[in-house]
């Protein structure tokens, strides 16, 4: 999540220790760690304010959960269409060839889970 944040979004561990309070040491640790990271609650919450649902939706996903914030207004939809036209876009230009690889299907499935998230918003809204 954290390196993902990084680098989708130039979201590193000083700028995450600076918009949360969280010591740059604790976020540095986080990022370190080849395990998953233990993050206390409270940090977790902290940092669900700043990184994109998307992104802390990884953390949940062995529970089949997401995160999805109130978000409302017209931009949404128009925020849907791009995700879900240029999902559609990178699937038949990965589909070229005939296959889809285990890479092409991740980055697929990225992509999908950015729709995931937008549709619920716009769902909501």
């Amino acid at each position: 999540m954290l390196r993902l944040a990084e680098r989708d979004y130039g979201l590193t561990a000083k700028r995450i220790a600076a918009e949360t309070g969280i010591p740059l040491s604790t976020v540095q640790s986080w990022k370190r760690s080849l395990a998953p990271a233990q993050m206390a609650l409270g940090d977790f919450v902290a940092v669900c304010r700043i990184i994109p649902d998307h992104l802390t939706s990884l953390c949940l996903e062995p529970a089949g959960k997401q995160i999805v914030d109130d978000g409302s207004g017209d931009g949404l939809l128009h925020e849907l269409l791009v995700e879900t036209s240029g999902y559609a876009a990178d699937h038949i230009e990965r589909m070229a060839d005939g296959t889809i690889c285990h890479k092409d299907k991740a980055a697929l499935a990225e992509r999908a889970r950015r729709i995931g998230n937008l549709a619920v918003k716009v769902g909501r809204s």
